[in-house]
């Protein structure tokens, strides 16, 4: 988790940097250098944006029907209401709206993630009598391992969303290169260390159980759920 957030730190700093200094996104760069480049991006993009949409859109759906059972919504109909609220929000609340959004749910779920690590710190279960350790180091690790390093912090082409989210910032905030880099290590720096509090939880509450990630995305969230339940309470 630490070495996929050290070796992309360059690419994602370079899409906030350029933006800054010249006030252009990476897909405007791409275009001053040449339309293959672009076409490149394009053709990459239309895969890994279907790919990551409904992948971020089935997480975040898995939860909301988890948290709210009793609306008895499919995962595939809370994926489209999802999406055609984030749509509704860029469409009419534009960058301002989905900053502000942004800024709480972050601020909410980092805190109760650093309180989940600390309680669960003091108070782990003790491991099983029957727990074997597992290691990471084997063939069958291997797709979940290249799938951390291209998910850890995001995909790399989330580097020319960023600098599109910075050029509409500029638009109605003042800073320069030095305040823009400001921002981005600090929400980059945070969200690594904010993924290491993330592996603390898994370590100090389900790896000493000994129980088996869930693959399907539904009976994961149950688990993932769970863990800040278990220290936190089921209000959380």
């Amino acid at each position: 988790v630490i070495l996929a957030n050290v070796f992309k730190y360059p690419f994602f700093r370079f899409g906030a940097e350029y933006t800054a200094d010249t006030g252009k996104t990476l897909v405007e760069g791409y275009a001053e250098k040449g339309k293959i480049y672009l076409w490149i991006f394009f053709v990459l993009n239309v895969f890994s944006a279907m790919v990551n949409t409904a992948g971020v859109a089935i997480l975040c759906s898995a939860i909301i029907a988890s948290a709210f059972p009793m609306i008895g919504l499919s995962i595939t109909q809370w994926s489209l209401i999802l999406v055609a609220v984030i749509w509704a929000m860029l469409l009419f609340g534009g960058y301002k709206l989905l900053d502000g959004m942004a800024k709480w749910i972050m601020s909410a779920l980092t805190i109760a993630t650093v309180l989940a690590v600390i309680i669960a710190a003091i108070k782990h279960p003790e491991y099983s009598s029957d727990f074997v350790e597992k290691t990471p180091w084997q063939m069958a690790a291997l797709p979940f391992i290249v799938s951390l390093l291209g998910w850890m912090p995001a995909p790399i082409e989330i580097s020319a969303v960023n600098s599109l989210w910075s050029a509409e910032k500029k638009k109605t905030v003042n800073f320069n290169t030095a305040d823009a880099l400001f921002d981005f290590n600090v929400g980059y720096i945070g969200t690594a260390i904010l993924a290491v509090f993330f592996v603390a939880l898994g370590a100090l509450i389900q790896y000493p159980t000994g129980q088996a990630v869930e693959a399907a995305s539904a009976k994961y969230i149950s688990q993932f759920v769970g863990m800040y339940a278990s220290v936190l309470g089921e209000w959380s």
